[in-house]
């Protein structure tokens, strides 16, 4: 597996794992039934784009890297803390808005570094930045 390939799949490993960690500190603070079946399937899918790059880098000889715990801890921490003084459902919408446009930022960085990566990587790098624009559209209706 090329350098490229492995650090584009480890990105994409990285970013949605991100991405459902945020998911998972936020629900606890959902109570509109609608937007906790939102986020149930957000996580269904990016969980499967996480497993497929884990996959490929598998089965490509890469090691997988584990997310380091402080990385998970300043996802739920910062998420906790915006969400002490106000758990409104648009409030909620307002964050979970603002860490899919870092996913979609960093898998964008990610392809224009990686020019050299091929299809396969490439591919789950677009498809994971754009489903993080897809739930941008599709939590606007909640702010």
């Amino acid at each position: 597996m090329k350098s490229d390939d492995a650090a584009m799949l480890r990105e994409v490993q990285k970013k949605s794992s991100t991405a459902l960690k945020a998911i998972q500190a936020i629900s606890e603070y959902v109570d509109n039934a609608d937007l906790s079946r939102m986020l149930f399937g957000q996580s269904k899918i990016i969980e499967n784009i996480r497993n497929r790059a884990v996959e490929s880098l598998m089965e490509g000889g890469e090691q997988v890297r584990q997310e380091s715990i402080v990385s998970q801890t300043l996802v739920s921490s910062s998420i906790h803390m915006n969400t002490m003084l106000n758990t409104s459902t648009s409030h909620i919408a307002e964050l979970m808005i603002k860490n899919h446009q870092k996913g979609v930022t960093g898998m964008w960085r990610a392809m224009n570094r990686y020019d050299t990566a091929t299809d396969r990587s490439v591919e789950l790098a677009q498809e994971l930045a754009d489903f993080e624009e897809s739930c941008i559209e599709r939590m606007r209706p909640y702010l």
